[in-house]
């Protein structure tokens, strides 16, 4: 699993999935900025994680919602594994819908005992079809089927997380923030303001921009820039449509305004990003 590996997949399909099960695949070195999943169905080891120590052994997962750094530091001869690394406007786009706390939970405690033996089967199902699927030509009902995985993928690490007891109480903040999630899957293609967000929900701009800080981290409009991002980034890798059509498909007055936006959120043009194949989150490994 080297840079060019995870590259091109993260850049093709948003995320990498390897199954290290009967020594497929050796845990390696990585920097980046990308979210973290581990499945340990046998074996053990030790990995420095963003400098921070964690044991994962059978029958237990660790989830990072971002993993600076992953180091393997002891890993046991019969270590089995699945793993999955994400970009996080790829999750943004997949986890529309899904109530923030069942995501909240999957990422709560970085190492948890599944606790369950069935459900420790579907999420190495669920895991292992996300390994199959990146092997599949790049096509849009692929992308939907990888997008499905990932959702079930976050419903169950949500469910599996056994140190909630109790479901936080839904807020009218959440509801917002659920319906502003859907609002922008509907509309990104041609909608790029807040103000239009805001103006769907009957609330103020800065409003939003509050609950979607308080419920991500992230201000309404990094959010919708994110998820208008990885649309364009995938029209220019699976389409090959030319950008004078995506600037049309995507509402860009110009050819140039989608040249300027593309290269404000990735140092990259977009020809460049067609040609060299740029990931979108900064991956290194060794």
């Amino acid at each position: 699993m080297d840079y060019l590996h995870i590259s091109s997949n993260v850049a093709k399909n948003g995320y990498i999935a390897v199954d290290c099960t009967n020594n497929r695949a050796k845990p390696v070195s990585l920097s980046s900025k990308l979210a973290l999943f581990i499945l340990c169905t046998a074996g053990e080891a030790c990995f420095e994680c963003n400098m921070q120590p964690m044991r994962v052994k059978a029958g237990q997962r660790l989830c990072l919602s971002q993993a600076i750094t992953l180091v393997p530091r002891q890993v046991s001869d019969d270590f089995e594994s699945i793993v999955v690394l994400a970009s996080n406007s790829w999750l943004l786009e997949c986890s529309m819908g899904i109530d923030v706390e069942t995501i909240q939970r999957a990422f709560d405690k970085p190492v948890i005992d599944i606790g369950d033996a069935g459900l420790l089967q579907l999420l190495a199902y669920t895991m292992r079809s996300l390994v199959v699927l990146q092997e599949q030509p790049s096509t849009r009902p692929m992308g939907e089927v990888a997008g499905a995985l990932m959702r079930n993928l976050f419903i169950l690490l949500g469910q599996a997380n056994k140190a909630v007891s109790q479901r936080v109480p839904y807020t009218m903040a959440d509801t917002y923030f659920r319906n502003f999630m859907t609002l922008i899957f509907e509309h990104v293609t041609t909608e790029h303001e807040v103000a239009f967000y805001a103006d769907k929900l009957n609330i103020t701009p800065k409003y939003l921009n509050q609950i979607a800080k308080n419920k991500s981290g992230y201000k309404a409009k990094e959010i919708i820039s994110s998820i208008l991002l990885n649309r364009i980034k995938r029209e220019i890798i699976i389409t090959g449509k030319s950008m004078k059509e995506i600037a049309v498909m995507y509402n860009f007055a110009t050819q140039s305004s989608l040249g300027k936006f593309f290269r404000k959120h990735t140092g990259s043009s977009p020809i460049a990003y067609r040609e060299h194949g740029a990931i979108d989150d900064d991956v290194t490994s060794s």
